[in-house]
């Protein structure tokens, strides 16, 4: 069987370190093995040079679009990430996942789940849009939760947000999420 463009991503981890400091990122790339690093820092004048460091040191850049600064959520930030060589990109927007995929990037979508509407209206998008995978925020949301949308979809759930503490990380993974996006470097490798 074909090896998905996310399982290469992964690379066997469950833990996908998520950093929004100079500081995380250092941790990371000098303290861990872990295969890819979601980005939410910087912006568009430094985004160049941190995508360069992360593939320097073997890792995948997977860029979270809604949190770089003065990156628009268009046609052509796609396009600008795609020329940087960022391997993943987590959009909220679904109408960005086509132009992700015809960039032969990952294309993630995120889903905010704040009442059943949203996630009707999530798996709905992830249904017509078809990303890569799924992103489920927060990943504190019960398992029956995930067991309904996993049901639904077809693609990949992975899970992002509120992951503080190991149980928490822990319960997302046994509830279905492939892999969670992690802020705090005390959990990369405690569960990773």
């Amino acid at each position: 069987m074909e090896t998905s463009k996310l399982e290469r991503l992964l690379a066997g981890s469950r833990i996908i370190p998520s950093v929004n400091s100079a500081e995380g990122l250092k941790c990371v790339l000098t303290k861990t093995s872990l295969p890819c690093v979601m980005l939410k820092l910087g912006d568009v004048n430094t985004l160049p040079k941190i995508v360069r460091l992360i593939h320097q040191y073997g890792r995948k850049a997977v860029v979270h679009q809604d949190s770089i600064k003065g990156l628009a959520r268009d046609r052509t930030s796609i396009d600008f990430l795609s020329k940087l060589g960022v391997d993943a990109v987590i959009t909220m927007k679904p109408q960005c996942v086509r132009w992700i995929k015809e960039e032969e990037m990952l294309s993630i979508l995120g889903l905010f789940l704040i009442d059943t509407n949203a996630m009707a209206t999530g798996v709905q998008s992830i249904n017509e849009s078809r990303p890569d995978a799924g992103l489920v925020m927060p990943m504190t949301i019960p398992g029956s939760i995930y067991d309904a949308i996993l049901r639904q979809i077809r693609v990949p759930l992975l899970a992002g947000g509120l992951g503080m503490e190991e149980e928490l990380v822990t319960a997302a993974l046994d509830n279905g999420a492939l892999a969670a996006a992690v802020t705090k470097p005390a959990l990369w490798q405690t569960i990773g």
